[in-house]
C-alpha cells in the first residue's frame, strides 16, 4: 500500500517525495531530551602531601603518596610519616593532579567546595591509640561539618611503634554531606606511620 502511494507521488510530483524524505530525516535526527543527565567527573588526584608542624616550634614533618599512572598501573610511591612520641602537631593536607603539565593543585577547589568534601583520617596497627587525629576546620553547612584540610595530631609518650595512616577524601556529589562516608571517593591513600621516642 505504501509503495503504491510512493509510486503515485513519484509519478504525480517527484519533488514531493524528496520533500517528504527530507522532512522524515529531520524528524528522525532531532531527538528531544527533556531530562538531560548531568555528569560531574570525579576529581583526578594523583598526589597527596601531608605537612605536620610541631606545636611550639620545630621542623615540619612531611609525607607523600603519589600514583601518577592511576589505579591498576604501577604501585604508588609513598614517603612514610615519621612522628615523635609526646609531640603535638598542626597538620595540613594538599592534593594535586600531576598528570597535567603544569600540575593542578586541587586543594583550592576542595576548599571552595568544602560543603561537598570530607577528609577522614584513620590510624591502625601499633600506632592506633598512640596517634590521635582531630579535624580542626569546618564548612559552612548548618550545622557546620568537618572538612579535614586542617587537623591536629597528638602523639602520646611511650616506646617506638609503627602502624598505618589511611586518608580518604569523600565527595558528596548530588547528596547532602554528613559525617558519614559517601559512596564517592576522590582519593584513598595509605601512609606507613612510625613513632619514635
Amino acid at each position: 500500500m505504501l509503495s503504491l502511494k510512493l509510486q503515485f507521488i513519484r509519478k504525480k510530483n517527484p519533488a514531493a517525495i524528496l520533500l517528504a524524505l527530507a522532512l522524515l530525516s529531520l524528524v528522525g535526527g532531532c531527538r528531544r531530551t527533556d531530562n538531560p543527565v548531568e555528569t560531574n567527573e570525579q576529581e583526578s588526584i594523583t598526589t597527596m602531601r601531608l605537612t605536620l608542624t610541631p606545636v611550639g616550634g620545630g621542623a615540619p614533618v612531611t609525607a607523600q603518596w603519589r600514583d601518577l599512572d592511576g589505579a591498576g598501573g604501577n604501585p604508588p610511591v609513598i614517603t612514610p610519616l615519621a612522628l615523635r612520641a609526646g609531640t603535638t602537631y598542626n597538620g595540613t593536607v594538599e592534593v594535586l593532579d600531576e598528570s597535567k603539565t603544569p600540575a593542578e593543585n586541587k586543594t583550592t577547589e576542595i576548599r571552595e567546595e568544602a560543603n561537598e568534601h570530607l577528609f577522614v583520617y584513620t590510624v591502625s596497627g601499633g600506632a592506633q591509640g598512640r596517634v590521635n587525629i582531630t579535624v580542626t576546620d569546618l564548612d559552612t553547612n548548618t550545622p557546620p561539618l568537618p572538612v579535614g584540610l586542617q587537623y591536629r595530631v597528638e602523639v602520646t609518650a611511650g616506646p617506638a611503634v609503627s602502624g598505618n595512616l589511611r586518608v580518604v577524601l569523600y565527595h558528596y556529589d548530588g547528596v547532602r554531606k554528613t559525617v558519614n562516608p559517601s559512596n564517592e571517593i576522590d582519593i584513598d591513600a595509605s601512609f606507613p606511620l612510625n613513632v619514635t621516642p
